[in-house]
């Protein structure tokens, strides 16, 4: 399936100015609803601005193929679900529930493959490389990346993902339920993505701070990489990567990641992420009073009985006896 999006009708200037396509007029800021049987959401299009909130619901298995711009970067934030970025010749990139990546693009078409069985959700910004100036300060370490051609079809500015944190979490609700019209929405939406784009930053330096000089050794890299794979793990509990899909995120195979993070965190990766939710429950009855319903339902169990079935087996007793 081809997806035509806003930003394949305009071209841009140098510094990121819409033009649409066949005349000579700078074009207003457009917005745009996506309702078809398998994709719904909505885009917006503005001057160095273009994003796309997304969700795809049957028919998973049908690959979607866009049109990528080699003058934008782009923040794929993956909100539900597991999508595979590919270039068609065996380039590509995995992106995780509840993670994001800095992602920027050769020339040419990609290929959007869902991973999950379960609907899918993805808001994806493009912004133009001349938003990305030498004169901020706090764009340095991205500058390269912004304006240097990429070396593969698809280039990540970082290996490993990361998850998507509180704040930008809300501000990608926010934008969602677009506030404002006219040119108060250009400039509320511009503020916000570059605020998406500072926290991503922010958190590239708290990883880096973190890093492993190359002469450290190789169990302390291990470390790193287990530290991250349980960070991933535990961001979104409603929804559980799979073990391939989150060896992938931090650069390694399976059987590494079974190994090491059992000898890490003292238990395999599926029996560590279950004593974390059912510890997590019990906490969540105990302090709140949200129904047992939407626990199970937050926790990643689609029936509440085979929550309380869990619950039990881990506590020796009910749900209901906590409250």
């Amino acid at each position: 399936m081809q997806f035509n999006s806003l930003l394949n009708d305009y071209r841009g200037d140098d510094k990121g100015f819409i033009v649409k396509n066949g005349k000579d007029r700078q074009a207003h800021p457009k917005f745009r609803d996506l309702d078809s049987d398998s994709l719904t959401g909505h885009e917006f299009l503005s001057d160095r601005i273009y994003y796309c909130n997304c969700r795809k619901s049957g028919n998973l298995n049908k690959i979607t193929t866009i049109e990528c711009r080699e003058d934008y970067i782009q923040l794929f934030m993956g909100l539900k679900g597991s999508l595979r970025i590919s270039d068609g010749r065996g380039a590509f990139l995995d992106i995780l529930p509840n993670t994001v990546q800095l992602v920027k693009y050769a020339c040419g078409q990609i290929q959007l493959t869902a991973l999950s069985e379960d609907a899918i959700e993805a808001f994806i910004i493009n912004i133009h490389n001349s938003a990305i100036s030498p004169e901020k300060a706090y764009f340095e370490n991205i500058l390269s990346f912004a304006h240097h051609s990429p070396s593969a079809t698809i280039k990540s500015f970082n290996n490993s993902s990361f998850p998507i944190d509180y704040r930008m979490r809300q501000i990608v609700e926010e934008l969602a339920y677009k506030k404002y019209t006219g040119c108060f929405l250009e400039h509320y939406i511009e503020i916000k993505v570059m605020e998406l784009l500072l926290l991503y930053s922010s958190e590239w330096n708290n990883f880096t701070a973190l890093s492993v000089p190359e002469n450290q050794t190789e169990d302390k890299r291990i470390a790193k990489q287990m530290a991250q794979a349980k960070k991933l793990l535990l961001a979104n509990l409603s929804e559980t990567p799979s073990l391939k899909e989150l060896a992938t995120a931090v650069g390694t195979n399976e059987y590494h990641l079974k190994v090491h993070f059992k000898a890490h965190f003292g238990n395999s990766v599926m029996a560590y992420l279950r004593e974390y939710k059912m510890e997590k429950a019990k906490n969540l009855l105990k302090e709140s009073d949200r129904k047992i319903t939407d626990i199970a339902e937050s926790l990643g169990y689609k029936y509440a009985t085979h929550f309380s079935a869990a619950f039990k087996k881990h506590h020796g007793k009910l749900p209901t006896d906590y409250r």
